[in-house]
């Protein structure tokens, strides 16, 4: 366990916040709008060109993300953030947009995590999602598919650096 996730834990222990045995989604409301609250005020901050709040925002948006994973019952978010790294690296050869953004290359593949899951905790039946799906359900409603970077106005609307 990370230090940043160790920290979480004895956030969680202290304050009673649920800390799950197992991997499954709880408190999913409350987590999807703690991550979006940190993330607008993060990105608020970057387009107002205001280092500190946006370093403030980037800390807090770690915080609630390894705190949701506590609460989801994932007990090592490090080996999963590899496995991330892991595919992204692959995204070699991939196009570049004109605002930056690195797309997947031909040999891209997505990361295991669902069977990293399932490794894990070989009782829990993870539920595969359905081609095509984002991988979002939150309470059995299914998240928007519009882009963040589509919802947020994308990287165009940011001051210039």
């Amino acid at each position: 366990m990370s230090k940043v996730q160790e920290q979480l834990r004895e956030f969680h222990e202290k304050f009673g916040v649920p800390i799950g045995d197992t991997p499954a989604i709880r408190e999913g409301g409350l987590r999807a709008s703690l991550i979006a609250e940190e993330a607008m005020e993060t990105i608020e901050a970057i387009r107002r060109g205001d280092l500190v709040e946006a370093v403030d925002g980037l800390c807090d948006l770690i915080y609630v993300c390894y705190g949701a994973a506590l609460t989801f019952g994932i007990k090592n978010l490090d080996q999963f953030i590899d496995e991330v790294h892991r595919t992204n690296m692959l995204k070699e050869g991939g196009r570049t947009l004109v605002d930056g953004k690195i797309l997947k290359a031909d040999n891209w593949e997505p990361p295991r995590i669902a069977a990293m899951i399932a490794k894990d905790d070989p009782s829990n039946k993870v539920l595969y999602p359905t081609e095509g799906d984002n991988h979002g359900v939150v309470e059995g409603v299914p998240i928007e598919r519009d882009s963040p970077r589509d919802l947020l106005g994308g990287i165009s609307s940011l001051p210039p650096a």
